[in-house]
């Protein structure tokens, strides 16, 4: 069974969006996230996951000092800066740490696992979050001429106008649909037996994310209190 929530969209109009559709595109964001790791590693997945499994082993053990384990962190785990630039300040706890490496871990062991068909479905996907995304960004400029032509009452609208929020509704109907069929779409791609390497996949980076999200906040946060004590 597809769970499926609302989520308010860019033009403030509800859409239906399952929360399949939103994992896989943490799958797609990790693929693409991934690539970049490994030209700027220059190491393959193997490597990756030798070099993760001994930052795991190091952060479980008691033989390292806090500055090696987050020397070893910057060269080696392809973690987001947001997060090793946390970490190397203390702002982050080593269990987050270690549950930023173990979702790393989980991306990279599971990507070996993906096959030509997976490949090809996030292709599919791909296009489709492309179409999406025309569909909201175009919902977004027909949403404020609305709220332009609600200004004027009913009432004191010409012909011509009335005409012109007519169209506008049935241009909002329009790209709405368009949404949640991509939606939709992705969602009858990714239903079936490789469903679970794909959640799996998803919920790693979405645990990824949550965290570099959080670090992001903690950074920021940190550089404002710097520029308070300064003043």
């Amino acid at each position: 069974k597809v769970l499926v929530s609302t989520l308010m969209g860019p033009a403030g109009v509800l859409v239906l969006v399952s929360l399949a559709t939103t994992a896989y595109e943490f799958f797609v964001r990790s693929q693409q996230k991934a690539k970049e790791a490994t030209e700027d590693f220059n190491v393959d997945l193997e490597a990756q996951i030798i070099n993760l499994e001994r930052l795991q082993a190091i952060y479980s053990g008691n033989n390292t000092t806090t500055q090696e384990r987050i020397k070893l962190l910057k060269a080696l785990s392809g973690l987001e800066d947001d997060i090793v630039e946390a970490a190397e300040k203390g702002l982050i706890s080593e269990e987050d740490i270690v549950k930023a490496l173990n979702a790393r871990l989980v991306l990279v062991n599971k990507q070996k696992e993906l096959s030509d068909e997976d490949k090809k479905i996030q292709e599919e996907v791909v296009a489709l979050l492309a179409q999406r995304e025309k569909a909201e960004n175009q919902l977004e400029k027909v949403t404020k001429n609305r709220a332009k032509m609600e200004k004027i009452a009913i009432e004191d609208m010409n012909t011509g106008e009335k005409k012109f929020m007519d169209n506008i509704e049935t241009t909002m109907d329009f790209y709405t649909k368009t949404v949640t069929d991509a939606n939709k779409a992705i969602d009858d791609l990714i239903t079936g037996d490789r469903n679970t390497l794909i959640m799996q996949l998803a919920e790693a980076q979405a645990e990824l994310d949550s965290l570099s999200d959080s670090a992001a906040k903690l950074l920021k946060d940190a550089e404002k209190n710097t520029v308070i004590i300064e003043n």
